[in-house]
């Protein structure tokens, strides 16, 4: 999956496909890190402690999450879901195997923004975000960003490091679209540290 590294969870019942990350300064922790996993059981999610997650399913029926002591929450296909990586969590699978995606962010240092794109109509984002990460699903993606143009295949991302600018990223008309947007704010402190990763 171009190449993305591969690594144990942090609970040891599974595997998940790191696509980007911001490390942080302290040991080998990170500030964010955006990853894919293929869940294949029913299970607990690994604790990160002083983070936050948002996850959306890829592939498959779907998930019900268990958070603490609080109602279940279906997540199915593209749904976005924000919750605390402290809690305790049990999924269970609605209906097989899933393929799903993962923002785990230090709330202190990063405020995200994550939003799914899909449709055939022509499509334009404006974002002042430091980094913005643009995750497509589609067979083929083609987008423009300040008149350059961008092609990307399916599971291919797409990370832009961004400096005190608005940038217009537009996606055009009659092209399938399937791709999720990822905008990552940092604190002024971080923003100073950030090192590109693309």
């Amino acid at each position: 999956l171009h190449d993305y590294e591969k690594m144990p969870w942090k609970n040891g019942l599974g595997f998940t496909f790191e696509i980007a990350r911001q490390s942080s300064l302290v040991n080998d922790d990170f500030d964010w890190r955006v990853s894919m996993a293929d869940v294949e059981n029913d299970g607990d999610f690994s604790y990160f402690e002083g983070k936050k997650r948002i996850i959306s399913t890829l592939s498959g029926a779907g998930m019900r999450l268990q958070i603490a002591k609080q109602s279940h929450v279906d997540v199915c296909s593209r749904d976005l879901f924000a919750f605390d990586g402290e809690l305790p969590v049990f999924c269970q699978l609605m209906d097989g195997s899933i393929r799903d995606l993962n923002l785990i962010y230090n709330a202190e240092k990063v405020r995200p923004h994550m939003q799914w794109i899909v449709g055939c109509d022509n499509q334009m984002v404006l974002s002042a975000a430091q980094d913005i990460l643009i995750f497509n699903m589609a067979d083929q993606l083609q987008l423009s960003i300040h008149e350059k143009m961008y092609h990307l295949t399916a599971f291919e991302c797409l990370k832009i490091a961004n400096q005190d600018e608005t940038l217009k990223i537009e996606l055009p008309q009659n092209t399938a679209k399937d791709c999720c947007f990822i905008e990552l704010f940092y604190s002024v402190d971080v923003f100073k540290n950030a090192k590109s990763i693309a």
